[in-house]
């Protein structure tokens, strides 16, 4: 199976997330948060911890972006639940776990700039199309920045379509390069989107997506997000 439609429905530095535990360090078991609060109301509470960021601007990007697409906030929300469950078992902090939240909400939000004809479109992408959907990762900081100054959230962003074996887009990152939490919303991103139906495909199960994950650890995703991801939808089903 190809990935090059996923996208249609940095070395590690001081700004990324805490880098991905080694084998045998001891992880969290990756529950989810007791008591999380409806999904529109986590944006806005996620959103105000953030020094300087504004919650009602970036909620109306967040419902602009829903609009367009009728999957992207069932879609979003589970992205952002499993990125969660990841970064708790690989044993982030709170501050970071609220950072990952954020971003995996947002990461597609740069799909305002696709046109509704390409985001819908029941067949394969030409290659003027492909390079627009190649571009809403980067879309999705720049329209996010004025009101989330975190360049942790924008960088997961940004990058949550850079491979493990350095061929995503858009700038070619590979391994730790990328931030932790870009590699976790890949992952995840991934996953949900194979077990969604889109317009150009049925669902798979998820088994089917699961093995999905396996084979492309190392390639496109980060061996130990990958394993995790398997791990806890696999303890879920």
């Amino acid at each position: 199976m190809t990935f090059r439609r996923l996208g249609h429905p940095e070395r590690q530095s001081s700004r990324g997330l805490a880098k991905t535990p080694k084998p045998g360090e001891k992880e969290n078991p990756g529950h989810p948060p007791k008591g999380v609060a409806p999904f529109h109301q986590r944006i806005v509470e996620t959103t105000s911890i953030i020094p300087r960021t504004q919650p009602s601007a970036v909620e109306a990007l967040f419902t602009r972006a829903s609009t367009c697409d009728r999957l992207f906030r069932a879609h979003a929300q589970q992205v952002a639940l499993l990125s969660v469950r990841i970064g708790t078992a690989f044993g982030l902090r709170a501050r970071e776990l609220e950072t990952l939240e954020l971003a995996a909400k947002l990461h597609d939000v740069g799909k305002l700039a696709v046109p509704r004809s390409i985001l819908a479109k029941p067949g394969p992408l030409d290659d003027e199309e492909w390079t627009v959907i190649k571009g809403h990762p980067t879309e999705g900081a720049r329209l996010l920045a004025p009101y989330v100054p975190s360049e942790d959230v924008l960088a997961i962003v940004r990058s949550h379509h850079e491979r493990w074996d350095g061929a995503g887009y858009p700038e070619g990152l590979c391994e730790e390069e990328i931030p932790l939490g870009a590699r976790i919303v890949a992952v995840v991103d991934a996953f949900c989107a194979m077990i969604e139906p889109r317009p150009y495909r049925l669902a798979l199960d998820e088994d089917a997506a699961r093995t999905e994950l396996l084979e492309q650890a190392g390639r496109q995703f980060d061996p130990a997000c990958a394993e995790q991801a398997h791990r806890l939808t696999r303890a879920a089903a």
